[in-house]
């Protein structure tokens, strides 16, 4: 089940709670979630559940954490959380790991947008 990719709906969820005001100001989106697991997964070092959560509730200092409604809530936001992980983890080390990007219609076209991704992975 950890390896399973998240669903539109629960991406959705996830882009929804980060967002919202329960969250610190310097949250991640899914895209730049998506960026800092790849560059996490990737990385020489074991990075422990708790450290990499603190850098995506709060991408300049580490420090804010989200409030949450509940433990259910939390345990859902952060389930979610680590099962992307995982399967990006698992992707990876398949070759088969696609990033989660964005697109923008520019002159009746769909431009792809990777600053957050890529910003998410300089920060790892």
């Amino acid at each position: 089940m950890l390896d399973k990719p998240l669903t539109d709906t629960e991406f959705d969820r996830l882009d929804e709670f980060l967002m919202s005001d329960e969250a610190p100001s310097d949250t991640m989106d899914s895209v730049m979630l998506d960026g800092y697991l790849a560059a996490v997964a990737s990385g020489p070092n074991l990075v422990m559940p708790d450290q990499m959560l603190r850098w995506i509730w709060d991408t300049e200092n580490g420090e804010e954490s989200p409030e949450f409604k509940n433990n259910k809530e939390a345990q859902d936001i952060i389930g979610l959380i680590l099962r992307h992980y995982q399967y990006v983890n698992g992707t990876l080390n398949d070759r088969a790991y696609e990033p989660r990007l964005m697109e923008n219609e520019h002159e009746v076209r769909a431009v792809t947008i990777i600053d957050e991704w890529c910003w998410a992975t300089t920060s790892a």
